[in-house]
């Protein structure tokens, strides 16, 4: 079986800055200048300066949060993939990028196997929506954290 592989590049802002996105089979990877987040079936693992993390419940819903310790920086990127309101779906992965005038935010929904619905990135912060049920564990490890999801 080959290993599905595409890189996608999200403009963030106007001169050309912006997020890596590696879509792989079974993972997506999004790079930035200062953090790295690993979307897995069973586990996210995210890579940065981070300030908070947690979880609630509303209704039957789980949102797990973290926050980065200020905002994200930027890679210099090759060319323009999804802009602000573009929409792809790629290895059963839908991406959206949504601008509003104080922020961005990049939604991931996942694929059916994955233990989570949906993350969202914007400019600090995190979110993931999963269901109530789920059982949500953090390890905290040198230069980020681990969630893990059963």
């Amino acid at each position: 079986m080959r290993k599905y592989n595409r890189i996608l590049y999200v403009m963030w802002n106007r001169k050309l800055k912006g997020l890596e996105v590696d879509v792989q089979v079974d993972e997506l990877i999004i790079r930035g200048g200062n953090f790295k987040i690993s979307l897995r079936p069973r586990e996210i693992e995210v890579q940065g300066n981070i300030k908070s993390y947690g979880d609630y419940v509303v209704g039957k819903k789980k949102y797990c949060y973290i926050d980065f310790n200020g905002p994200l920086t930027l890679l210099d990127i090759p060319r323009v993939d999804l802009r602000s309101q573009d929409m792809e779906i790629i290895s059963n992965f839908e991406l959206r990028v949504t601008d509003i005038e104080v922020t961005k935010y990049l939604t991931i929904v996942t694929p059916g196997n994955f233990l989570y619905n949906y993350v969202i990135l914007s400019n600090n912060s995190l979110g993931v929506e999963l269901s109530y049920r789920r059982n949500v564990f953090y390890e905290q490890v040198r230069d980020g954290i681990i969630v893990y999801i059963m």
